[in-house]
């Protein structure tokens, strides 16, 4: 009677713990998922508000970042774009086309200059390169033009 009595006590034992351990590993994965979704939703959050929605290009918001942040002493390069004739193609075309021309456009700046530096929407028509890192191979063109 008694090792009936241990036997149940054993397995009552063994079920608590076991419900335990269950509920720990269940608060536990909540509490993984809630600091993974913050997370994202932050990264999220920084892309946004600093991404021109239309190209993808950085915006006005982190070029200004950026500017702020450049080390003068250091060498860099500056490359400022406009677009000719936006204004006559949505004036004739209408402006999806005007969208079009400046996907178009940013979409060649990236396949350039995606490499080298970042490329910022920083108006309508207004694009700028700023290349922080000047690599030796690639000095002597930016110098020459």
């Amino acid at each position: 009677m008694e090792e009936s009595v241990n036997s149940s006590s054993n397995i009552v034992a063994i079920l608590i713990v076991g419900i335990y351990l269950t509920s720990a590993s269940c608060l536990l994965v909540l509490m993984l998922s809630r600091v993974l979704k913050e997370k994202y939703e932050k990264e999220k959050y920084i892309y946004t508000s600093n991404t021109d929605e239309l190209t993808k290009c950085l915006n006005r918001r982190a070029y200004d970042t950026d500017m702020e942040k450049l080390d003068l002493n250091t060498e860099w390069a500056y490359i400022s774009l406009d677009l000719n004739g936006l204004k006559q193609a949505n004036d004739s075309l209408g402006h999806s086309a005007g969208d079009e021309l400046i996907c178009a456009a940013s979409n060649c700046m990236k396949f350039a200059f995606a490499s080298y530096g970042k490329i910022y929407r920083i108006g309508g028509y207004e694009f700028v390169v700023l290349i922080q890192e000047i690599r030796i191979e690639y000095r002597f063109y930016i110098t020459s033009i």
